[in-house]
């Protein structure tokens, strides 16, 4: 999760003398929430932040979204699945571009250290500044996918931010089994574009996806190292029964 980096403070010492100009003394101030940034993003985080979201027991944050978009005048979708689409029309001038979706899910991992009391069905996360990072206290801090949440809530938010038509799609338990994803129906949505909000390395775009699938994998093979570079044959059998031997290089 990005951030600026600590701000400093400059104190000024007592004179030497007073023909010598005081002398910096730099301290580190401390980072707040305040300081995070892009700061639209992080208002909404720390919002989701106190609503409880366990997979499959996404109830509180369907109904947050559905109030987000009364509060902003934005059509919004729920499927019978959970799913909630909010769609925002396009800048004047910009309707003949095509309509771009944002998807996220707004479930998330819930674990906790032992000697935490906390319940995921009823208790906020409680975050903090730890250096340079937001953390939660004692439990999973669900910026996957609550990132993306806040992203694209933060985009519907700003209304000085030029953009064809769009739609944020907000899918239900995909941390036990990509359900929303799967029961997603034709016709719920009508862009042209989709952008998933779910990675975990920034400042990178993945162009496409295999998709998803249960395996249990076992190295059974040599390795060696080549004019290409090293090389590794594997064998990987899946809980279908099904063998598949792939090679990667590196």
């Amino acid at each position: 999760m990005s951030s600026d980096k600590s701000s400093k403070l400059t104190i000024f010492s007592n004179k030497r003398n007073q023909n010598e100009p005081p002398i910096p003394i730099i301290k580190e101030k401390s980072m707040e929430k305040k300081d995070l940034k892009p700061a639209g993003v992080f208002k909404y985080f720390e919002e989701i932040c106190q609503v409880p979201r366990p997979s499959k027991k996404e109830e509180k944050i369907i109904a947050y979204l559905k109030a987000f978009g009364a509060k902003h005048n934005l059509e919004t979708n729920v499927d019978e699945a959970g799913n909630v689409l909010i769609k925002k029309p396009a800048t004047p001038g910009k309707e003949n571009f095509q309509t771009v979706i944002l998807q996220s899910h707004i479930d998330m991992v819930c674990e906790k250290n032992n000697d935490v009391q906390h319940d995921f069905l009823t208790d906020p996360i409680e975050t903090e500044i730890d250096g340079e990072w937001l953390k939660a206290k004692g439990t999973t801090l669900g910026a996957d996918n609550g990132i993306g949440v806040a992203t694209e809530l933060a985009i519907l938010a700003d209304d000085s931010i030029e953009h064809g038509p769009l739609e944020c799609l907000f899918t239900v338990d995909e941390e036990t089994g990509l359900t929303g994803a799967f029961e997603l129906k034709e016709g719920f949505m009508s862009g042209d574009i989709l952008l998933n909000l779910d990675s975990e390395d920034e400042g990178e775009i993945f162009i496409g996806c295999a998709g998803g699938i249960d395996s249990v994998g076992k190295v059974r093979g040599c390795r060696h190292a080549g004019s290409s570079g090293a090389r590794r044959i594997f064998l990987l059998q899946s809980r279908s029964k099904r063998t598949e031997r792939r090679t990667l290089r590196w």
